[in-house]
């Protein structure tokens, strides 16, 4: 069992050498000679290989601080009445306009006695055939609840949250599936959850802040186990030092269990994900990749590997079939960037690292820095390069048989090559006004960058830099 706990790093450590300069200094001198005098590989998307690497890149869990300032997420709560208080105060809510319940604080200082006095008792481990009931353990269910502003915009910001982590390239809805209240001495053995429709896959909790000890989360799946605090925590690299809220989610067939409560009482909110379909595309591939890649490697996340077999295998069905049908190499961006452009084997991490063990069993490959050039009118082509100056053995063997087709605007690709471009793609754009002269009208197009990993049927001629 493979286990990892809250101070585990969702980074493999990386290693600085003096030789080896950072990727942004080897892109910036690179700049000016594309796209005019290199050869590219087209991009594609939304390809079965980009769906499949996405899958892969997609996080069974993630835990992650609620970002901004208290103001932004602590939204008050409220619990409905349902007629449980007395006539005399009803009556009183509807003269004053007031809502018939009764406040129970906020996200970060609740009121546990509203709660708790209007909560209804749960069955054992939560199934309603059970006839016996747990003394540790109620719920208040959704149409108990009132929440204020902010709680709309605190959802979607932890619903755009978990989409970047682990439902990559899907729309998705959370619902509220109740809040939970564990006393002392209550807990949950090892579990799944059922799931509430087919659209459901994943679970998100938080829980509120009070007091209380025990109780930690602990999820598995496989062979990897993880254990989370879900108190409210502070960030370490925040200026401010003030408590955040922690969110944890999962896949909805990840098995979980909650540790004895052992003094105090701890409330959950918990959520249903339900995916219901492909994402709304807003922004162009290029765009959606650089800002999932922003927003999930803010200071305030740790996601977890998804190093799965059955869907490496899928990836390297996707490339053999690209290889079948005439494609003699095969391109993607990494799931992660590294501080050098010279990336060796050691260097990668997690994912990254796993694809590429398994790829070099079947193929050859290289890994090369990439500079993505977005043309509004031509597409997309990616430009591979080496950190060396002299001509490598990857450039000569590209061009050896002249395969290269001309697109409109003179840019060049390379014939017999594809560049695929998932969502999950660790790609950084490049800020063009700082790289060469350019007339005021003139539309600067964009550009990106990222290590990219190319792949070939086995003994064709290649430079491997991992």
């Amino acid at each position: 069992m493979f286990q990892i706990h809250t101070e585990h790093s969702s980074s493999t450590p990386e290693s600085e050498h003096h030789d080896e300069l950072p990727i942004s200094k080897h892109v910036s001198k690179r700049l000016e000679a594309l796209p005019y005098i290199e050869n590219g590989y087209e991009v594609y998307t939304s390809t079965n290989l980009a769906g499949a690497l996405d899958k892969l890149a997609s996080s069974p869990f993630v835990s992650f601080n609620v970002p901004g300032t208290r103001w932004d997420w602590d939204f008050p709560i409220r619990v409905n009445l349902k007629g449980q208080e007395s006539s005399i105060y009803r009556i009183a809510c509807r003269i004053t306009g007031r809502a018939e319940a009764r406040e129970a604080g906020t996200w970060m200082n609740p009121d546990v006695s509203v709660f708790k006095k209007h909560a209804t008792p749960s069955p054992f481990g939560g199934r309603v055939e059970e006839t016996n009931m747990d003394p540790y353990y109620s719920q208040l269910k959704p149409d108990d609840l009132i929440f204020s502003l902010p709680y709309a915009s605190v959802i979607q910001d932890i619903k755009c949250d978990v989409v970047a982590a682990m439902f990559i390239g899907k729309e998705v809805q959370i619902k509220l599936h109740k809040l939970a209240i564990i006393g002392e001495g209550g807990h949950f053995d090892l579990h799944r959850d059922s799931t509430h429709s087919d659209a459901h896959h994943g679970i998100v909790l938080f829980a509120l802040n009070t007091e209380w000890e025990g109780g930690d989360l602990m999820l598995r799946r496989g062979d990897v186990e993880v254990k989370l605090d879900i108190h409210p925590t502070t960030i370490r690299t925040s200026s401010d030092n003030k408590l955040k809220p922690v969110v944890v989610a999962f896949y909805a067939d990840t098995e979980y269990k909650v540790m004895p409560v052992t003094k105090g009482v701890q409330l959950v909110l918990q959520y249903d994900v339900e995916v219901v379909g492909e994402a709304s595309h807003y922004y162009s591939p290029l765009e959606q990749a650089a800002r999932r890649y922003k927003r999930l490697h803010a200071s305030h996340f740790t996601t977890y590997p998804n190093v799965d077999s059955i869907l490496i295998q899928t990836v390297i069905d996707e490339i053999r079939k690209l290889h079948d049908q005439g494609t003699n190499i095969v391109g993607f961006p990494l799931a992660h960037l590294y501080r050098t452009a010279k990336v060796r084997k050691e260097y990668l991490k997690e994912t990254d690292f796993a694809l590429f063990d398994a790829l070099k069993a079947h193929f050859d490959i290289f890994v090369n820095p990439v500079i993505i050039n977005s043309d509004y009118e031509c597409g997309c082509i990616a430009y591979s390069y080496t950190v060396s100056q002299t001509k490598t053995d990857l450039e000569e063997s590209d061009s050896e048989d002249g395969s290269y087709a001309c697109r409109s605007g003179g840019n060049k690709v390379i014939k017999g090559a594809s560049f695929h471009l998932p969502y999950a793609s660790a790609i950084l754009q490049i800020t063009m006004e700082s790289f060469g002269e350019h007339d005021e009208c003139e539309r600067i197009e964009p550009k990106y960058c990222g290590i990219g990993m190319f792949v070939k049927p086995k003994n064709r001629r290649h430079d491997t830099h991992v």
